[in-house]
């Protein structure tokens, strides 16, 4: 009607279209209903990120740690690892930052084994991986 505004008349409009499911062809399949956590499982096959109390390490000299990660969701394939900010390693008596990812020698879909470059650290110790802040972390990246 002539009283009402309409969604084209403006850019700052905004339009919120849920359950819709997309066909591809002439034959429409039932609907799938999946919850979040399934929906979730879904995209985490093909990207993940981990902060937090990430876990434990081991060190391999006063500068490196091995660490080994198991992802929540299988990837799709294998994934490559990147430093979200910088996490931090603590060794009991002292936190280091993480500098960078020296290698990841093995990636499958089930987790990863990296070897990380930290500040000063004790050699031959268990370390703990965790981050600072929720925006900290690691990103692992399966996508197509």
């Amino acid at each position: 009607s002539s009283s009402q505004t309409s969604i084209f008349d403006s850019t700052d409009r905004t339009f919120f279209l849920t359950g819709l499911q997309m066909e591809v062809g002439e034959q429409a399949t039932p609907f799938e209903h999946r919850s979040f956590g399934e929906e979730l499982l879904l995209c985490q096959r093909y990207f993940e990120f981990i902060n937090g109390g990430m876990g434990c390490a081991m060190t391999t000299g006063t500068a490196n740690g091995n660490f080994c990660f198991t992802y929540r969701a299988d990837k799709r394939a294998s994934a490559t690892a990147a430093l979200v900010g910088t996490p931090v390693v603590n060794d009991g008596s002292q936190q280091s930052n993480i500098n960078s990812i020296v290698a990841s020698y093995h990636s499958f879909t089930s987790g990863i084994f990296l070897d990380l470059s930290t500040g000063t650290v004790n050699n031959n110790e268990a370390i703990m991986v965790y981050s600072t802040s929720a925006t900290v972390g690691f990103s692992f990246d399966a996508e197509l």
